[in-house]
């Protein structure tokens, strides 16, 4: 189901006339157009050729929304990934962001020579969403720039930094985790001890049997919801 009750039963046609159409009243653009875009993309052939013919929008909520869509629902074909590749010289930092994320989707790790420098582009979203490339599709070499990053000026980067290093699920990695603890961010310390409490709970499965996990599973959740 959706977020938007009219999209549960459109068509192809019917979501295609929506994606065209201005958001409803109220309603964030970008959030509404991926909602439409992703169950276009689900349609099959026919819906991932329309997002195609759409890839040249100049509205910025739709092109991100499609990018999104295509990274999904397509196969990273060498026409596909040359598009979000040229993307990443688009002069809107969102669209650059979407690119990028669109290319850790898709797991171009061949285009890091492109991704790497954006690094240090002046928006916070783009260096945030390089962390994320470089997390999942270079994890060795994203250990030492994800910890500087931990100290990076802007909330949004420290975040993603600390999303990236709460996946390694390494003990040693909690020494650097610790003082975000104390962020100036809510949603840095958050992120901080989602990050240790996932690590320290591995780390505390992995050394108790199997029978006493599953004693100690049922509290474990209740602890998280």
């Amino acid at each position: 189901m959706s977020f938007y009750a009219e999209l549960d039963q459109a068509n192809l046609t019917e979501l295609m006339a929506y994606f065209q159409q201005p958001p409803p009243d109220g309603e964030d653009g970008y959030s509404y157009y991926v909602e439409v875009a992703t169950l276009i993309g689900q349609q099959g052939e026919a819906g991932i050729a329309f997002l195609k013919r759409q890839r040249w929008q100049i509205d910025q909520d739709k092109l991100r929304a499609i990018i999104f869509a295509l990274s999904y629902a397509s196969s990273p074909t060498p026409d596909l990934l040359s598009w979000l590749v040229d993307l990443l010289k688009n002069q809107h930092a969102n669209v650059v962001a979407e690119a990028i994320d669109g290319l850790t989707h898709l797991k171009a790790k061949e285009v890091a020579g492109q991704v790497l420098p954006l690094y240090h582009h002046d928006s916070p979203y783009v260096k945030g969403s390089v962390l994320r490339f470089m997390g999942r599709l270079q994890p060795d070499k994203a250990l030492p720039i994800l910890i500087e990053a931990l100290h990076d000026p802007h909330f949004i980067v420290r975040e993603n930094a600390v999303d990236e290093l709460g996946e390694y699920h390494q003990e040693d990695i909690i020494t650097c985790l610790r003082p975000l603890l104390a962020d100036p961010h809510p949603d840095v310390r958050q992120a901080t001890k989602t990050a240790i409490y996932g690590t320290e709970m591995l780390s505390f499965q992995r050394n108790i049997s199997s029978e006493e996990q599953e004693i100690f599973m049922p509290y474990s959740l209740l602890v998280t919801a």
